[in-house]
């Protein structure tokens, strides 16, 4: 997420819990669309574009970068800019099963969880201030949360280990994305965004590379190769050698974790109340998995929406407001972006801490 004023870090692991969500808000929203597009090979698609404007977070290696069309999106516009998607499709697609609309049905979904789940996790997990040093413990932190939550629900949903998610298959496409895409996000974000985007001539350039940065993150992520069984390839030399170095906290914050405290209630599972952490306001008991079905709610009459322009070829007047332009930090009441104020947070410092000893030494389990 944001840094700087915005307190936050730029990385959004929850690759799993958007994945999951938007699976089920379009099983919501049309099962029969969903058994198309979910079994066959635009899943993966479908799945990546659940990811939302998180691409343009993991764009921090190839230059050009898009890193900071990422913050803009999660600041404001991101119903404008899945209108500005629906739109090009519109133009120059036209074909309801193609890679573009299964992306941009995925893409759908994610403002929903973000809205949802993020002033849960963010109040459990605190966040850095510029010139508060108390604060750098929770450096990661929010990340190292969402990496725990996508292992619960995961387990929840499926009764299966995290190990058995191979991002490979779930959400990289075997095949390189058409080369429409760079060409097509770029009309999208000029449309929505056109004072910020009309200096940028690089624009398709910097969509190439986040596109290329954000396959090669989840590769480099994935639980099925980064899970620590005996002899796995998640405790190779190579693997070992980053996590012993500067940056080894920094790396596990994005791992998906195998030695973290069962017993320590990370979902709101066994009564832990929460505030709004910018509003405050009265406690709030819910817990991760209810915001989640929340947000398959709200989300899957997004998916109605963009079905009803895919079935009538023509951008619907409501879906921007449909899918709502406020913040998907976290805000105020009306939505605008806020700084946080409200912090409870878990103990998550000890447990990245305890996270990279399990895998500095080679233990697969805590």
């Amino acid at each position: 997420m944001e840094r700087g004023p915005g307190v936050f870090s730029t990385y959004m692991p929850s690759q799993i819990a958007h994945a999951l969500t938007g699976e089920a808000a379009l099983i919501r929203a049309d099962p029969g669309q969903a058994r198309i597009l979910l079994s066959g090979p635009l899943g993966p698609v479908f799945r990546l574009g659940c990811q939302g404007p998180d691409i343009f977070y993991h764009s921090q290696r190839t230059r050009p970068l898009a890193l900071h069309y990422g913050v803009l999106v999660h600041r404001r516009g991101y119903g404008r800019l899945l209108e500005g998607m629906l739109d090009a499709w519109v133009r120059d697609d036209g074909d309801p099963y193609s890679p573009w609309a299964a992306f941009l049905l995925g893409f759908a979904t994610h403002g929903a969880l973000d809205r949802a789940a993020h002033p849960y996790i963010v109040h459990g997990s605190g966040w850095t201030e510029p010139g508060k040093p108390e604060t750098d413990r929770f450096r990661g932190c929010h990340a190292f949360l969402e990496r725990i939550l996508d292992v619960l629900l995961w387990e929840r949903r499926t009764g299966t280990p995290v190990s058995s998610f191979d991002a490979r298959a779930m959400l990289v496409p075997e095949e390189d994305l058409p080369q429409e895409f760079p060409a097509r996000m770029t009309a999208a974000l000029r449309r929505a965004y056109p004072s910020e985007t009309a200096g940028d001539p690089r624009l398709p350039s910097r969509i190439a590379n986040a596109l290329a940065d954000t396959r090669r993150f989840l590769q480099l992520t994935n639980p099925s190769v980064t899970a620590l069984s005996p002899g796995g390839p998640g405790q190779d030399s190579e693997f070992l050698r980053h996590l012993r170095g500067p940056q080894g906290l920094r790396i596990v914050s994005v791992l998906y974790p195998v030695a973290f405290d069962r017993s320590v209630d990370w979902a709101a599972e066994g009564g832990r109340t929460w505030v709004h952490p910018c509003t405050g306001g009265a406690e709030r008991r819910e817990g991760f998995f209810e915001l989640c079905e929340a947000a398959e709610t709200e989300a899957s009459g997004v998916v109605r929406a963009v079905l009803e322009g895919l079935r009538g070829r023509f951008a619907p007047p409501h879906l921007a407001e449909t899918a709502g332009n406020g913040t998907l930090n976290v805000g105020d009441a009306e939505g605008k972006p806020d700084r946080p104020r409200f912090r409870d947070p878990l103990p998550l410092p000890e447990a990245m801490a305890g996270e990279l000893r399990a895998r500095l030494e080679n233990r697969p389990f805590p």
